[in-house]
């Protein structure tokens, strides 16, 4: 079913007021937005504004606004779920737990728009278990930021099987808007994109300290002097790409090998390469 899912979304709800949840509070009322936020911990609330002001001096120095400037269109609901009735797109910050978010999006879809976008922040869970049971499971998708959302731009756009393109695209314009640098996946794998990458050079960096190669310090060292001011800029494909002189990156990656294990290499066989990659060109960061 199409559903005219909002690109800009003036009004955004935000679930969950711990750290993640008054980052992207701080976001989208720096930007303007009418931001209501929902957490039944009075502690929570009341740590609400504080937590948005110790914050807005990186905004402001961003060039992304002053969230102080429009206090008047944040609303602190405690547990008042209807004040998400009017929304365009509720970002979810409550627990690391299937359960937990289940419980929070039958409530939220109470009350909302049935063309309220819906995005959880987890970091682990799928979205097509998320969905499963949902009233409208095809406007749930994950919008995992790296934290503090406010600060980094990433966030990582995953849909589950049951969520339409339109509610996608909506999705990546309305981050698009505030500034953030959204990736879609493809497909929804465990962890996600960007935490599984980390997580892999974090193995390795576990095996060659074990292995009495280095200690953790020359490691950071090592990674903020070298490759990561590279990263930052290049990524990782990119730097590859012009690492491998003419031919560019697809030589680079027929002499690539993939790990098989924290310290071993096999060799990486040229029809290994997926048909996606083949097709990848280096072009402007977005």
């Amino acid at each position: 079913m199409h559903r005219a899912f909002s690109h800009d979304a003036a009004s955004i709800g935000i679930v969950g007021a711990g750290t993640i949840g008054t980052s992207w509070a701080a976001l989208f009322l720096a930007t303007g937005r009418h931001v209501t936020v929902v957490d039944s911990d009075p502690q929570a609330m009341a740590r609400l504004r504080p937590a948005i002001e110790a914050v807005a001096g990186d905004l402001v120095a961003l060039g992304v606004g002053d969230p102080r400037s429009h206090w008047d269109r944040l609303t602190a609901a405690g547990g008042d779920w209807s004040s998400l009735a009017g929304v365009d797109l509720v970002q979810e910050n409550g627990p690391e737990s299937l359960a937990a978010k289940r419980a929070i999006h039958a409530a939220v879809e109470e009350v909302v728009r049935p063309e309220t976008l819906i995005a959880s922040s987890t970091s682990g869970l799928m979205p097509s278990d998320l969905q499963d049971g949902a009233r409208h499971p095809d406007r749930i998708l994950i919008g995992h930021p790296f934290n503090p959302p406010h600060l980094l731009p990433l966030v990582e756009l995953v849909p589950g099987r049951q969520t339409a393109p339109e509610a996608v695209v909506a999705a990546d314009a309305v981050y698009r808007a505030v500034g953030k640098v959204p990736v879609v996946l493809r497909r929804e794998i465990a962890g996600h994109l960007a935490t599984r990458l980390v997580a892999a050079l974090w193995r390795e960096a576990v095996y060659l300290v074990e292995q009495g190669v280095c200690d953790l310090d020359d490691i950071d060292r090592a990674i903020a002097a070298g490759p990561g001011p590279r990263w930052a800029v290049l990524g990782q494909g990119l730097s590859y790409h012009l690492g491998a002189g003419p031919a560019g990156w697809p030589a680079s990656w027929r002499c690539s090998t993939r790990r098989s294990a924290p310290g071993g290499t096999i060799s990486a066989p040229r029809s290994s390469m997926p048909t996606a990659s083949r097709r990848w060109s280096p072009g402007p960061r977005r």
